[in-house]
């Protein structure tokens, strides 16, 4: 829920004065130009939540308060988690560099990778070593199984005229290193 701009504490205590003056909430909403809702609103969470002050005189007197936040507001929005969300489904292994370099030009907010990471582990999402990749599969062990056997008793003429390929990679210097990726729990194969 997106946060809007906050009415001061000088118009809603106007808005419990009038009121208290038996106006109604479309005078009231007229006279300080605000939404009916809004003066509707700041009315009912002074009645729910109004708060009390003791005078020195021992009178009671009640007046409005805004409600104290805990933290820091968050940097993003909900649509903007979602959209980082997204992105990693799209493309499990982009860094939280990456993401929040994104985030930087796409919505022109500076946000630091832990942010990202957070924002990932709230939607469920941690960050893992990639699984190797089978070297083949069952559907195809069964079917090289086929082939041989089907092609067992040719003659070493036929075995000249078939070309066999592979595919290997090699690395003449340092390695690839293990591959990170983003992904939820028990979704390792997938």
């Amino acid at each position: 829920m997106s946060q809007g701009r906050e009415t001061s504490l000088e118009l809603q205590n106007l808005i419990v004065k009038l009121k208290g003056e038996k106006k109604s909430y479309f005078e009231i909403a007229k006279i300080v130009k605000k939404p009916r809702s809004t003066v509707q609103t700041i009315y009912r969470n002074y009645i729910m939540r109004g708060n009390y002050i003791k005078l020195v005189w021992m009178t009671t007197l009640r007046f409005v308060e805004h409600k104290s936040r805990c933290g820091h507001p968050h940097k993003l929005s909900n649509c903007d988690a979602r959209a980082i969300v997204r992105k990693v489904k799209k493309n499990p292994k982009i860094s939280a560099p990456k993401l929040a370099d994104q985030i930087a030009t796409a919505s022109r907010k500076k946000v630091h990778p832990e942010t990202v990471h957070r924002i990932l582990r709230s939607g469920g999402y941690n960050g893992r070593v990639s699984r190797r990749k089978l070297f083949i599969s069952y559907v195809n062990q069964q079917k090289r199984l086929d082939f041989a056997s089907a092609h067992v008793d040719k003659d070493f003429d036929f075995w000249k005229t078939v070309v066999f390929t592979d595919e290997s990679k090699f690395n003449v210097f340092g390695s690839d290193g293990c591959g990170k990726v983003w992904r939820k729990k028990n979704t390792a194969m997938k």
